[in-house]
């Protein structure tokens, strides 16, 4: 501990605003040159507060004596959160939530209906929805910040299902996001702690992060009889002139024959991963 114990000098007396709050004053005296008035506060937040009671405020000021010295007076109320008893490495993680929207273009609703005027022609621009991802937020404690093996795991989804807080997670459901860190320094019970506190930002999606888009297009792949494939060609209309509007194809490369049988292709953006890591 950077400080030693702290000496108590009085209690101030109850607030007298609504007599929900109680006033300590303290004395610190820290043991190196480099110590700060965080030290000092961090001493004193480390004492059991009265019973019933927990921190409300904390501050501290220099007293202009070598080695330093501090002033520190805390303030109590009443309830509030209990006393933490846990060493930093041995509490579970916390979790929380947040959505990361975002506007996309569409070119059919969700009945089925092509977004075109009653002539056939796209909208310009396309109108636009919202999407996005839920994005789990998981902060641990680590002792050591492994951010080599963490940029390796970056934009990958899970390989395996994964157990958290619960709730199982299915292959490819959760997007290993860059996590960000704190390192942090903790006093409790006398006990000067040192660990960082790693947030994981992971990004749900049930449909397994794959992208499917419908297969239309302007051109098909041509064929002349006794010549072969000829490459790309636009596809035409009844009148035999290019369409402007993208037509359904086949799946192969070819306009569909009906112009409601719309295939689909699906690419899987992501590489999977094992992360091994304990979320919990």
């Amino acid at each position: 501990m950077a400080a030693l114990t702290p000496r108590f000098i009085g209690r101030k007396g109850v607030d007298g605003s609504d007599g929900n709050e109680i006033e300590f004053a303290y004395q610190v005296q820290c043991t190196a040159l480099t110590d700060t008035q965080e030290t000092a506060k961090a001493a004193v937040k480390a004492l059991a507060p009265p019973a019933g009671y927990s921190i409300s405020t904390c501050t501290a000021a220099g007293m202009g004596r070598n080695p330093h010295w501090y002033d520190v007076t805390i303030i109590y109320k009443i309830g509030g959160d209990p006393v933490q008893t846990t060493a930093p490495l041995d509490r579970p993680s916390i979790l929380s939530g947040s959505w990361e929207e975002i506007e996309e273009s569409y070119f059919i609703d969700v009945d089925g209906k092509k977004v075109v005027n009653s002539a056939g022609d796209r909208f310009d621009p396309l109108p636009k929805r919202k999407n996005g991802n839920l994005i789990l937020q998981i902060t641990k404690n680590f002792e050591a910040f492994d951010a080599p093996g963490y940029d390796l795991l970056k934009w990958t989804t899970n390989a395996v299902a994964l157990t958290i807080k619960g709730t199982v997670y299915p292959i490819d459901c959760l997007l290993f996001c860059p996590p960000t860190v704190q390192e942090t320094y903790e006093v409790m019970a006398g006990t000067t702690y040192h660990y960082f506190a790693v947030t994981f930002r992971l990004a749900l999606d049930s449909n397994g992060h794959l992208d499917t888009f419908e297969d239309r297009g302007l051109y098909e792949f041509g064929y002349e009889p006794g010549v072969g494939d000829v490459g790309r060609v636009p596809i035409l209309d009844e009148a035999q002139m290019p369409v402007t509007v993208p037509r359904a194809i086949d799946g192969l490369g070819h306009a569909a024959a009906d112009a409601a049988d719309v295939e689909e292709i699906t690419f899987r953006p992501y590489e999977r991963a094992t992360w091994g890591i304990d979320f919990n």
